[in-house]
């Protein structure tokens, strides 16, 4: 299922299947979400990609099976069992488990993506970088390292991990644990790039480049 930025889906053509929900939402922000929830219904959205306990009930108000997202932070079968009586029936769980601690718990899991690592209240990419850097914009530390920037609603601002995380080449691990929901994060990756990972994925192939392992790095 492809979840689209709820915030941006002017910007996309055609029937919508998911959203995602901002991470941080407002009360005095919650008018506007309600609005842009009922124009990607009538899009033809059924699913809302919910990141915080006060969005399930927000999501199946408008009729949109509420799918977890990693930022539920689901890191034991208790609170797994507790998202499920809230109705969120399938959920990824956090980034941080190792493998055997995801396959006891059950549950989808990232399998590749540059995985946030702060959400920022002011618009770092407008102080830093200028609004024509929307979308390019990045932080390099003292080793090399880029940590891109990503607009979040409103003019919020999501750091991203520098090192993808990806398990494509791990995938009879992943089938050995029962962990057959797999989801992308796609950001600052160009068509190809994306057409490149996919075709990875499907034949379990690793990537040409440094990543990350779930619950470590490589």
């Amino acid at each position: 299922l492809p979840f689209l930025p709820l915030f941006r889906l002017d910007e996309y053509e055609g029937e919508v299947a998911g959203v995602a929900l901002p991470p941080v939402i407002f009360d005095t922000e919650q008018g506007e979400v309600e609005k842009m929830l009922g124009k990607a219904v009538l899009r033809g959205a059924r699913w809302a990609l919910v990141g915080g306990v006060g969005q399930i009930e927000l999501a199946k108000r408008f009729g949109l099976s509420p799918i977890g997202d990693f930022r539920l932070n689901i890191s034991n079968l208790a609170a797994r069992e507790e998202y499920r009586r809230l109705g969120v029936e399938t959920a990824l769980l956090s980034p941080e488990l190792t493998l055997p601690m995801a396959r006891d718990i059950g549950g989808g899991v990232i399998v590749y993506g540059r995985i946030p690592l702060m959400l920022t209240e002011r618009c770092f990419i407008k102080e830093n970088f200028g609004c024509d850097s929307c979308g390019r914009a990045a932080f390099t530390d003292r080793t090399g390292a880029k940590f891109h920037l990503m607009r979040e609603y409103k003019h919020r601002n999501l750091i991203l991990n520098s090192t993808p995380t990806y398990m494509g080449d791990k995938k009879e691990q992943l089938r050995c644990a029962g962990l057959l929901h797999s989801h992308f994060i796609f950001t600052v990756e160009t068509k190809r790039e994306v057409g490149e990972i996919l075709d990875a994925f499907e034949r379990g192939a690793p990537l040409p480049f440094a990543v990350r392992r779930m619950g470590k790095r490589e």
